[in-house]
Order: structure tokens, then C-alpha cells, then sequence
């Protein structure tokens, strides 16, 4: 009699186990679309912080120095965003089998902004030599029309969700 009560609390507990190791926790791409609609915000922001540094080094309103400092300090602060927003992704992993297409859409933008992001922070320096004013203002002129158009990609994201939220 004790062996059977024995198998029975076994075969309980492991369907108890099964079932709890199943049952997944997660968002859905909808909501984490939703989420980052603050993170965007502070994205532009440092977007515009960053062109402000490039602008003033092109028209010369800046040192080298100064302009090498100021992306140093912009690389940290990108660095910091990025980790919150890694850290917050780890925190609510989304559910892949509630993943609209519009979802992806987004989430494929948000990451391409982040790299976009620090492709730009880094494309006034080769070798650890500065480049050319000229060769600075054609490649960061580039990234920002990347980052235009993937930010517009998200935002379409956002108001397709959110659109959808709303009906």
C-alpha cells in the first residue's frame, strides 16, 4: 500500500512539475511594442544630443578634442541605455507564439535604432584616427537617414498596435 501511495504522490508531483515547467511567462510582442514607446522618446532625445555634437564640430564650432570628449560621453550614456534596455527585455521576454507581424516589424526596428544608434557614435573614428570633417559629416548624414527610417518603422508599429488595442 505504501509503494502505491508512494508512486501516486511520484506521478502527481512530476505531472505538477511538467505542467509548472510549461506554462511560460512572457509578454506578448503587442505589449512590449506598447512599452517602448518611452524608450523611443529618450532615444530621440539622445539622437539629437548626438547631432548637436556632430554639428558643432563640422561648422568648426568645436575642437577635435572636444568633439572626441563629447562622443566619449555620449558612447557612456548609450552604453547605460542600452543596458537598462537589455536588462528590461531579459525582464519580460516576449512569448513568440504571441508575436504579431507588426510586433516583429517593431521589434526588428528598435533593434536596428540601437545598432544605427552606435554605428553613428562610432563613424567619426577609424584606426583611432578622427576622419575627415568631410568623410564625418557624409557618414553620420547616412546613419541618420537609418535612423529615420527604421524609427518610422517602429512608429507605424506602434500605431498599428496600438490602433489595434483601441478597437
Amino acid at each position: 500500500m505504501k509503494k502505491i501511495k508512494s508512486q501516486v504522490l511520484c506521478s502527481v508531483l512530476a505531472t505538477l512539475f511538467l505542467f509548472c515547467g510549461c506554462s511560460a511567462k512572457g509578454i506578448s510582442g503587442d505589449d512590449w511594442i506598447l512599452m517602448q514607446h518611452d524608450t523611443i522618446s529618450e532615444l530621440q532625445t539622445f539622437s539629437e544630443e548626438m547631432d548637436d555634437v556632430y554639428t558643432l564640430y563640422i561648422i568648426g564650432s568645436i575642437s577635435s578634442d572636444d568633439f572626441l570628449t563629447e562622443l566619449d560621453v555620449l558612447q557612456q550614456e548609450y552604453q547605460i541605455m542600452k543596458a537598462t534596455y537589455d536588462q528590461d527585455k531579459e525582464n519580460n521576454p516576449i512569448l513568440p507564439e504571441d508575436c504579431s507581424y507588426a510586433a516583429q516589424k517593431g521589434m526588428d526596428a528598435l533593434d536596428s535604432i540601437w545598432e544605427t544608434l552606435w554605428d553613428a557614435l562610432n563613424c567619426a573614428v577609424q584606426d583611432d584616427t578622427l576622419l575627415s570633417v568631410e568623410e564625418i559629416s557624409y557618414s553620420y548624414m547616412a546613419y541618420q537617414q537609418e535612423l529615420y527610417e527604421t524609427t518610422l518603422d517602429y512608429l507605424t508599429s506602434y500605431l498599428i498596435i496600438s490602433g489595434q488595442e483601441e478597437a
